[in-house]
């Protein structure tokens, strides 16, 4: 199906809902990633293998990403923030206080 075919079909099944060429170029590339999609290419086993070794890479290049921003606890502020609330509550008040009688 070429893609003007693919447009005309999507907009006689839709009633006049037209496609860019970005969403066509999209779904096709989704199909194609998922192995969905008839290429009659005589190379075809090499573009799907091409796009399964990009899949993998990205995925490999994600969870190394991810390994290199690792946290280390150095210091929790909840304990300080914890006993300090009560002060602070206090102090806003005694601001607040202020401010309405100025």
């Amino acid at each position: 199906m070429t893609l003007g075919q693919l447009k005309q079909a999507h907009y006689d099944e839709f009633h006049g809902d037209y496609l860019t060429n970005q969403e066509v170029g999209q779904f096709v590339s989704s199909l194609m990633a998922k192995n969905l999609l008839l290429n009659p290419h005589p190379d075809r086993d090499e573009l799907f293998y091409r796009t399964s070794r990009k899949i993998k890479y990205k995925k490999f290049y994600a969870q190394l990403v991810n390994l290199l921003f690792f946290r280390i606890p150095v210091y929790d502020p909840d304990k300080a923030l914890t006993r300090i609330l009560p002060y602070i509550r206090f102090s806003g008040r005694a601001v607040s206080f202020c401010f309405i009688w100025l």
